[in-house]
């Protein structure tokens, strides 16, 4: 799916890495 911008691919990015740590902190406990 490509993105209309350079922004949006950017916000989909952080949004992934962000929900990435919050997993991880998950397991730690």
């Amino acid at each position: 799916m490509p993105y209309t911008n350079k922004k949006e691919k950017a916000v989909h990015m952080s949004s992934q890495r962000l929900l990435d740590v919050n997993i991880r902190r998950f397991f730690e406990h």
